[in-house]
Parts: C-alpha cells; sequence; structure tokens
C-alpha cells in the first residue's frame, strides 16, 4: 500500500505488546487495544501508528480517581527526506 506518498507495509500488534507507561489500571480495570502500524521499508521508518485504547477504571497521567472511555493516538509522518530550514534561536 502507499501511504503519505511512500511504499509501506502493514504491520498487526497485540494489547500486552504496547508499552503505556501513563496508563495504570485500577484493581478490576481493563484495557483493549486495536490500531495499525505503517513501516515505509525503503526509509526504514514508521509512517503510520494509530491505536484506540478502551479502557476501564483506568489512571491516566497522574490523576487521582480512575477513569472509563477511550484514548485515541495518532501518528503520521510526512516529508520523509525533507531537511527543514530551522535556525538557532538568539541567544541559544
Amino acid at each position: 500500500a502507499t501511504l503519505n506518498s511512500q511504499e509501506a507495509w502493514q504491520y498487526q500488534f497485540a494489547t500486552e505488546d504496547l508499552n503505556l507507561p501513563a496508563i495504570r489500571l485500577d484493581d478490576d480495570g481493563t484495557l483493549n487495544a486495536t490500531g495499525e502500524l505503517w513501516v515505509a521499508p525503503e526509509s526504514n521508518v514508521v509512517v503510520r501508528f494509530y491505536v484506540n485504547l478502551d479502557v476501564e477504571n483506568a489512571f491516566i497521567f497522574d490523576r487521582q480517581l480512575p477513569v472509563t472511555g477511550q484514548v485515541i493516538l495518532r501518528y503520521d509522518l510526512y516529508d520523509i527526506g525533507d531537511v527543514p530550514n530551522i535556525t538557532i534561536p538568539f541567544g541559544c
């Protein structure tokens, strides 16, 4: 498939494959994940990483109370190989 102007391969992953340090489950909490990972082998980069997390009784970041709902993560990489014109700020 072609994603973000790159030929890409799709990989599958399971919930237990994810490392989610910002999410802790309460004693009776649950977490289920679905998503997709696309890699452009020619550039050796991840061009897309999408994850939908369904959480129940989960602590997100440093919250004091558990929450139930959906956490959506989206990452897309564009303009691979383009060198941006970034200047060092004055005084740095």
